[in-house]
Protein backbone atom coordinates (compact mmCIF):
# COMPACT_ATOMS: atom_id res chain seq x y z
CA UNK A 1 0.00 0.00 0.00
CA UNK A 2 1.19 3.54 -0.61
CA UNK A 3 2.21 5.85 2.12
CA UNK A 4 -0.75 8.53 2.59
CA UNK A 5 1.44 11.13 1.37
CA UNK A 6 1.94 9.53 -1.81
CA UNK A 7 -1.69 8.71 -1.99
CA UNK A 8 -2.64 12.46 -1.76
CA UNK A 9 -0.06 13.44 -4.00
CA UNK A 10 -1.16 11.18 -6.79
CA UNK A 11 -5.38 11.86 -6.10
CA UNK A 12 -3.65 15.85 -6.08
CA UNK A 13 -2.36 15.10 -9.93
CA UNK A 14 -5.01 13.37 -10.74
CA UNK A 15 -7.69 16.10 -9.61
CA UNK A 16 -5.72 18.70 -11.59
CA UNK A 17 -5.55 16.51 -14.74
CA UNK A 18 -9.23 16.39 -14.51
CA UNK A 19 -9.69 19.73 -13.56
CA UNK A 20 -7.74 20.86 -16.68
CA UNK A 21 -9.74 18.70 -19.31
CA UNK A 22 -12.65 19.71 -17.96
CA UNK A 23 -11.92 23.31 -18.31
CA UNK A 24 -12.77 24.03 -14.77
CA UNK A 25 -12.07 27.84 -13.94
CA UNK A 26 -9.04 28.82 -11.05
CA UNK A 27 -7.90 31.87 -10.87
CA UNK A 28 -4.91 29.91 -8.87
CA UNK A 29 -3.61 29.31 -12.95
CA UNK A 30 -2.70 33.04 -12.83
CA UNK A 31 -1.03 33.28 -9.38
CA UNK A 32 1.94 34.32 -11.17
CA UNK A 33 0.79 37.66 -12.75
CA UNK A 34 1.19 40.94 -10.46
CA UNK A 35 -2.14 42.32 -10.80
CA UNK A 36 -5.89 40.42 -11.35
CA UNK A 37 -8.89 41.67 -12.20
CA UNK A 38 -12.27 39.96 -10.92
CA UNK A 39 -14.05 37.22 -12.72
CA UNK A 40 -11.35 35.62 -14.44
CA UNK A 41 -12.06 32.51 -16.53
CA UNK A 42 -9.00 30.14 -17.75
CA UNK A 43 -9.70 26.77 -19.55
CA UNK A 44 -6.64 24.56 -19.12
CA UNK A 45 -3.75 25.20 -17.38
CA UNK A 46 -1.55 28.32 -18.90
CA UNK A 47 1.91 28.94 -19.02
CA UNK A 48 3.18 32.24 -17.24
CA UNK A 49 6.57 33.42 -16.35
CA UNK A 50 6.53 36.82 -15.17
CA UNK A 51 9.87 38.35 -14.52
CA UNK A 52 8.63 41.73 -15.46
CA UNK A 53 4.86 43.00 -14.68
CA UNK A 54 1.58 41.50 -15.96
CA UNK A 55 -2.10 43.42 -15.07
CA UNK A 56 -4.96 41.46 -16.20
CA UNK A 57 -8.39 43.40 -15.92
CA UNK A 58 -11.78 42.17 -14.93
CA UNK A 59 -13.41 39.27 -16.89
CA UNK A 60 -10.79 38.45 -18.68
CA UNK A 61 -11.15 35.03 -20.58
CA UNK A 62 -8.42 32.60 -21.01
CA UNK A 63 -8.43 29.62 -22.93
CA UNK A 64 -5.28 26.83 -22.97
CA UNK A 65 -6.92 23.68 -24.10
CA UNK A 66 -5.83 21.73 -26.13
CA UNK A 67 -2.73 23.69 -26.85
CA UNK A 68 -1.51 25.59 -24.01
CA UNK A 69 -1.15 29.24 -23.97
CA UNK A 70 1.69 31.39 -22.65
CA UNK A 71 2.23 34.91 -21.34
CA UNK A 72 5.69 35.36 -20.39
CA UNK A 73 7.53 38.99 -19.39
CA UNK A 74 11.52 39.68 -19.26
CA UNK A 75 12.83 42.04 -16.71
CA UNK A 76 11.92 45.11 -18.62
CA UNK A 77 8.64 43.77 -20.26
CA UNK A 78 5.31 44.73 -19.56
CA UNK A 79 1.88 43.39 -20.24
CA UNK A 80 -1.67 44.90 -19.69
CA UNK A 81 -4.59 43.23 -20.41
CA UNK A 82 -7.65 45.43 -20.60
CA UNK A 83 -11.18 44.42 -19.30
CA UNK A 84 -13.46 41.48 -21.29
CA UNK A 85 -10.44 40.55 -23.17
CA UNK A 86 -10.73 37.15 -24.54
CA UNK A 87 -7.66 34.73 -25.96
CA UNK A 88 -8.29 31.78 -27.49
CA UNK A 89 -5.77 28.79 -27.24
CA UNK A 90 -2.52 28.19 -28.40
CA UNK A 91 -1.80 32.05 -27.90
CA UNK A 92 1.94 33.36 -26.87
CA UNK A 93 2.12 36.76 -26.03
CA UNK A 94 5.68 38.18 -24.87
CA UNK A 95 7.00 41.02 -23.95
CA UNK A 96 10.52 42.69 -23.30
CA UNK A 97 9.24 46.28 -23.65
CA UNK A 98 5.41 47.33 -23.51
CA UNK A 99 2.65 44.74 -24.89
CA UNK A 100 -1.10 46.72 -24.48
CA UNK A 101 -4.41 44.64 -25.27
CA UNK A 102 -7.23 46.86 -24.34
CA UNK A 103 -10.59 46.52 -23.07
CA UNK A 104 -12.82 44.21 -25.25
CA UNK A 105 -10.35 42.91 -27.47
CA UNK A 106 -10.59 39.11 -29.04
CA UNK A 107 -7.96 37.25 -29.88
CA UNK A 108 -8.60 34.11 -31.46
CA UNK A 109 -6.38 30.74 -30.80
CA UNK A 110 -2.55 30.34 -31.92
CA UNK A 111 -1.61 34.36 -31.71
CA UNK A 112 1.46 35.37 -31.75
CA UNK A 113 2.06 38.77 -30.34
CA UNK A 114 5.84 39.94 -29.42
CA UNK A 115 7.42 43.13 -28.90
CA UNK A 116 11.14 42.37 -29.73
CA UNK A 117 12.95 40.15 -32.27
CA UNK A 118 14.99 38.42 -29.39
CA UNK A 119 18.10 38.71 -31.68
CA UNK A 120 20.02 40.25 -34.03
CA UNK A 121 19.85 38.99 -37.64
CA UNK A 122 23.80 39.23 -37.73
CA UNK A 123 25.01 38.27 -34.03
CA UNK A 124 22.12 35.64 -32.96
CA UNK A 125 24.27 36.32 -29.35
CA UNK A 126 23.41 40.07 -29.34
CA UNK A 127 19.99 40.94 -28.44
CA UNK A 128 17.92 44.04 -30.01
CA UNK A 129 15.51 46.89 -29.09
CA UNK A 130 12.09 46.04 -28.86
CA UNK A 131 8.92 48.60 -29.76
CA UNK A 132 5.67 48.51 -28.08
CA UNK A 133 2.86 46.91 -28.87
CA UNK A 134 -0.33 48.27 -28.86
CA UNK A 135 -3.92 46.49 -29.65
CA UNK A 136 -6.50 48.74 -29.20
CA UNK A 137 -10.71 48.57 -27.77
CA UNK A 138 -12.71 45.71 -29.09
CA UNK A 139 -9.96 44.83 -32.48
CA UNK A 140 -10.34 41.28 -33.42
CA UNK A 141 -7.76 39.19 -34.25
CA UNK A 142 -8.52 35.98 -36.18
CA UNK A 143 -6.29 32.29 -35.96
CA UNK A 144 -2.93 32.09 -36.19
CA UNK A 145 -2.61 36.32 -36.43
CA UNK A 146 1.33 37.19 -35.73
CA UNK A 147 1.72 40.94 -34.07
CA UNK A 148 5.03 41.91 -34.06
CA UNK A 149 7.22 44.65 -32.55
CA UNK A 150 5.99 47.81 -33.03
CA UNK A 151 2.51 47.09 -34.25
CA UNK A 152 -0.62 49.28 -33.63
CA UNK A 153 -3.78 47.96 -34.01
CA UNK A 154 -7.08 50.03 -34.12
CA UNK A 155 -9.46 50.12 -31.88
CA UNK A 156 -12.39 47.73 -33.57
CA UNK A 157 -10.08 46.94 -36.14
CA UNK A 158 -10.33 43.13 -37.45
CA UNK A 159 -7.21 40.98 -38.75
CA UNK A 160 -8.16 38.13 -41.07
CA UNK A 161 -6.83 35.00 -39.60
CA UNK A 162 -2.71 34.00 -40.48
CA UNK A 163 -2.51 37.48 -40.96
CA UNK A 164 1.15 38.90 -39.93
CA UNK A 165 0.98 42.57 -38.36
CA UNK A 166 4.53 44.60 -38.57
CA UNK A 167 2.48 48.36 -38.59
CA UNK A 168 0.05 50.64 -38.12
CA UNK A 169 -3.98 49.06 -38.80
CA UNK A 170 -6.13 52.06 -38.26
CA UNK A 171 -9.14 52.27 -36.42
CA UNK A 172 -12.05 50.04 -37.70
CA UNK A 173 -10.02 48.95 -40.85
CA UNK A 174 -9.81 45.00 -41.60
CA UNK A 175 -6.54 43.80 -42.94
CA UNK A 176 -5.42 40.38 -43.96
CA UNK A 177 -2.08 38.99 -45.80
CA UNK A 178 1.64 38.55 -45.12
CA UNK A 179 2.46 41.41 -44.20
CA UNK A 180 -1.04 42.61 -43.36
CA UNK A 181 -2.65 44.74 -45.71
CA UNK A 182 -5.87 47.12 -45.72
CA UNK A 183 -8.85 45.76 -47.77
CA UNK A 184 -11.95 47.88 -48.93
CA UNK A 185 -14.62 45.29 -49.30
CA UNK A 186 -15.34 42.19 -46.70
CA UNK A 187 -18.43 41.14 -47.68
CA UNK A 188 -18.14 41.37 -51.67
CA UNK A 189 -17.55 38.21 -53.37
CA UNK A 190 -14.13 36.81 -53.53
CA UNK A 191 -13.91 38.19 -49.67
CA UNK A 192 -12.76 34.83 -48.27
CA UNK A 193 -15.63 33.33 -49.97
CA UNK A 194 -18.62 35.11 -48.72
CA UNK A 195 -21.31 35.60 -51.00
CA UNK A 196 -22.27 38.94 -52.65
CA UNK A 197 -25.18 40.96 -50.97
CA UNK A 198 -28.34 39.45 -51.22
CA UNK A 199 -27.25 36.30 -50.89
CA UNK A 200 -30.12 33.52 -49.81
CA UNK A 201 -30.80 32.97 -45.79
CA UNK A 202 -30.95 29.85 -46.49
CA UNK A 203 -27.34 29.62 -47.96
CA UNK A 204 -25.91 31.46 -45.07
CA UNK A 205 -27.90 28.94 -42.22
CA UNK A 206 -26.10 25.86 -44.28
CA UNK A 207 -22.77 27.58 -43.95
CA UNK A 208 -23.24 28.43 -39.98
CA UNK A 209 -24.54 24.86 -39.78
CA UNK A 210 -21.28 23.32 -41.25
CA UNK A 211 -19.10 25.76 -38.92
CA UNK A 212 -20.67 24.85 -36.10
CA UNK A 213 -20.40 21.67 -36.39
CA UNK A 214 -16.62 21.77 -37.25
CA UNK A 215 -16.19 24.29 -34.25
CA UNK A 216 -17.31 21.72 -31.97
CA UNK A 217 -16.73 18.65 -33.53
CA UNK A 218 -20.10 17.31 -33.54
CA UNK A 219 -22.67 15.82 -36.68
CA UNK A 220 -24.18 18.52 -38.77
CA UNK A 221 -27.06 20.59 -35.90
CA UNK A 222 -30.62 21.52 -36.91
CA UNK A 223 -31.30 25.21 -37.53
CA UNK A 224 -33.19 24.90 -34.10
CA UNK A 225 -30.10 23.80 -32.33
CA UNK A 226 -27.94 26.38 -29.90
CA UNK A 227 -26.28 25.66 -26.90
CA UNK A 228 -28.83 23.84 -25.13
CA UNK A 229 -28.74 21.25 -27.63
CA UNK A 230 -24.58 21.46 -27.75
CA UNK A 231 -23.14 21.74 -24.47
CA UNK A 232 -19.32 23.28 -26.05
CA UNK A 233 -21.22 26.17 -26.99
CA UNK A 234 -20.58 27.78 -23.47
CA UNK A 235 -18.95 31.08 -23.71
CA UNK A 236 -15.92 30.13 -24.80
CA UNK A 237 -17.02 28.64 -27.15
CA UNK A 238 -19.52 30.84 -28.28
CA UNK A 239 -16.09 32.69 -29.02
CA UNK A 240 -14.80 30.20 -30.75
CA UNK A 241 -17.88 29.66 -32.78
CA UNK A 242 -17.81 33.98 -33.40
CA UNK A 243 -13.73 34.04 -34.81
CA UNK A 244 -14.72 31.06 -36.78
CA UNK A 245 -17.89 32.78 -38.35
CA UNK A 246 -16.05 35.94 -39.03
CA UNK A 247 -13.44 33.96 -40.73
CA UNK A 248 -15.64 31.85 -42.88
CA UNK A 249 -17.75 34.78 -43.82
CA UNK A 250 -15.49 37.71 -43.83
CA UNK A 251 -17.38 40.10 -42.01
CA UNK A 252 -16.92 41.28 -37.90
CA UNK A 253 -19.71 40.63 -36.11
CA UNK A 254 -21.38 42.33 -33.06
CA UNK A 255 -20.77 40.89 -29.70
CA UNK A 256 -24.35 40.37 -29.16
CA UNK A 257 -24.00 37.64 -31.22
CA UNK A 258 -22.88 35.63 -28.32
CA UNK A 259 -26.55 35.47 -27.19
CA UNK A 260 -28.09 33.56 -29.99
CA UNK A 261 -30.19 30.65 -28.75
CA UNK A 262 -29.95 28.84 -32.15
CA UNK A 263 -28.71 28.34 -35.81
CA UNK A 264 -31.40 30.57 -37.64
CA UNK A 265 -30.51 33.59 -35.16
CA UNK A 266 -26.53 33.49 -35.73
CA UNK A 267 -28.11 33.48 -39.78
CA UNK A 268 -30.19 36.30 -39.32
CA UNK A 269 -27.10 38.49 -37.87
CA UNK A 270 -25.00 37.01 -40.33
CA UNK A 271 -27.15 37.66 -43.25
CA UNK A 272 -27.61 41.32 -41.78
CA UNK A 273 -24.01 42.18 -41.61
CA UNK A 274 -23.77 40.29 -45.44
CA UNK A 275 -26.46 42.74 -46.16
CA UNK A 276 -25.02 46.08 -44.98
CA UNK A 277 -20.63 44.90 -46.81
Amino acid sequence: MPEPSTSSSLHGAIRRLWLAAAGVSSPYRLRSVTTLGRRPRVRGVPVVKNAGRITIGDDFQLDSWPVCSHLVTGRSGVIEVGNRVSIGAGAAISSEVSVQIRDGARLGGSVMIMDTDFHDRKDFSASTPGAPVVIEEGARLGRGVTVLKGAHIGREAWIAPGSVVSGVVPAGACARGVPARLFAEIGGPGANGAPAKGARSGDTVDRIRAVVAETFQVSLPDPADGPEQIPAWDSLGALRLLLALEEEFGVVLPDTLGSARSIVELGDVVAGRLREA
